[in-house]
Formats: structure tokens, C-alpha cells, sequence
């Protein structure tokens, strides 16, 4: 290794919330577009049976419809009223646009809000998350991939290799240190005594995340200070033997005891 050699680039940082929906929104577009291309050639037009076509514009609307309602869950995600997404569709009353939309949101938030496990970047990981927001980076580079093969050289977009997922909203480091305490207050609420392997990769992230802000000039004085009691507590907690007690195991050891 030369000692000119850069050091190694920082990973980026996961997708917020409303980044994810933005890449939700990004997917719908894409599937609206892909199917209506199917329909812009007449070559295959002879072959063609009676109400087909009708069938095919009326399932582009479906996707199309798809896209209006990522675009209200990305609209809610960016702090959007229900009064201002009502003018832009009608205009409609507040009541109404949350009527026809407010289950959407909903279905979407869910799984964000109260997820069935959490990752240790603060991530929710749950089946009701779908895809691409369930993979946001494969998701985001396949869509890379496909607005690249279907723009034009002059497009705004096209001059970069990432034209989605360099545009969509991620945690800066400072957010990711706080998106860390859904992951250790998880531990507590799954088990009564969390497993110590996976506090001590809570602790070690944690001072990664500080080390990383540090870098970048946004740490204060104290960093140093935390990122050492980090270290030293993942250190303990390596060495404590276990892998904690559920709340289930709990209430079994009190009911032997209680025999």
C-alpha cells in the first residue's frame, strides 16, 4: 500500500422514509411506462382481438392510478396537507382526499412505524414493506439501470450514472445516530434481557457512526469521549456469556417458580 492511497470511501448512509417512497414512486412510473410502451407500435395490430386494445389502455390507467397513489404517500412523506394534495386533484375537498387516500398512507406507514424486526442501521425489516422499498439499493440501481436504457442524450438526467438513486433522500450522520435508537430500544421491547452479542454491535455501530461524524467536522467536543465508552462497553458486553431472556422464557421462569 503507497501512502498516497486514498482511504476508503464512507458507505452512504440508508434511505429515509421519504426517500423510500420517492423510490416507491420512482418503481410506479417505471411500471406505467414499461406497459405503456407495449401499446405504442401498431405492428402487431392485425393480430389483435376485438377489445384488446381497450383492455390494454385500460390496464395502463391501473398502473397509472398506482403512480397517484405513491405520489400521495410521497406527497404525505414530504409534509404535503391533505388540503394542498386536495387542490391538486380537482380541486377536491380536504375530506375527500383523505377519504380516497388516507388507507394508503396508512398501509404504508404501518410497517415503518411498527415493523416486525429493526435492523442494526434503525431500518425497519418487515414482509409488509414492498418492493423496491423491502431492497431500496438493488431497487434503486435497477432503476438507474432502466432510466439510463430509455433516455435521450439530451434529457437532464442522462449525464449521470444515477439518476434516481443520487437523487433520493438518505440519512446524513447525524440522523443515522438517532435511527440507531430504534434498534437497541427493539432489544429492549423484544426481550427482557437483551442479547449482549447484539448490544455490543449496537455499541460498536454506534461509536462507527460518531467516528464517521468526527470525520466529517459535525462531532462535538464529546465524541471522543462517547466513542471510547462505546468501544469499551461493546468490549464487556463481547465477553458476557448469554444471549439474553425473552419475554416468553421470562414468563416461564415465573411460572416454575410459582409451582
Amino acid at each position: 500500500m503507497t501512502t498516497n492511497e486514498a482511504p476508503p470511501a464512507d458507505p452512504p448512509h440508508p434511505y429515509t422514509e421519504t426517500g423510500l417512497a420517492r423510490l416507491m414512486l420512482s418503481d410506479a412510473y417505471r411500471e406505467t411506462a414499461d406497459f405503456a410502451l407495449g401499446g405504442i407500435s401498431p405492428g402487431a395490430d392485425s393480430h389483435a382481438r376485438p377489445g384488446e386494445f381497450a383492455e390494454q389502455a385500460l390496464r395502463t390507467l391501473r398502473r397509472a392510478e398506482n403512480a397517484l397513489r405513491w405520489a400521495v404517500v410521497y406527497e404525505r412523506e414530504r409534509g404535503t396537507s391533505w388540503d394542498d394534495i386536495g387542490d391538486a386533484l380537482g380541486p377536491v375537498t380536504r375530506q375527500s382526499a383523505h377519504r380516497r387516500f388516507a388507507d394508503v398512507v396508512e398501509q404504508w406507514r404501518a410497517p415503518l412505524e411498527d415493523p416486525e424486526s429493526v435492523r442494526l442501521d434503525g431500518t425497519p425489516e418487515d414482509p409488509r414493506i414492498p418492493y423496491p422499498a423491502s431492497a431500496p439499493e438493488e431497487g434503486a440501481t435497477s432503476l438507474d439501470r432502466w432510466l439510463l436504457a430509455h433516455s435521450a442524450p439530451y434529457d437532464s438526467w442522462a449525464e449521470g450514472e444515477q439518476p434516481v438513486s443520487g437523487y433520493l433522500e438518505r440519512h446524513s450522520t447525524t440522523s443515522a445516530l438517532i435511527a440507531t435508537r430504534k434498534y437497541t430500544e427493539r432489544l429492549l421491547k423484544d426481550q427482557m434481557v437483551p442479547d449482549p452479542q447484539k448490544e455490543a454491535d449496537a455499541a460498536d455501530f454506534h461509536a462507527d457512526l460518531l467516528e464517521r461524524l468526527v470525520r466529517e467536522g459535525e462531532a462535538p467536543p464529546v465524541a471522543t469521549e462517547w466513542i471510547t465508552k462505546d468501544r469499551v462497553r461493546a468490549k464487556a458486553l463481547r465477553q458476557t456469556p448469554g444471549h439474553g431472556v425473552t419475554w416468553e422464557d421470562m414468563d416461564t421462569v415465573k411460572s416454575d417458580d410459582q409451582r
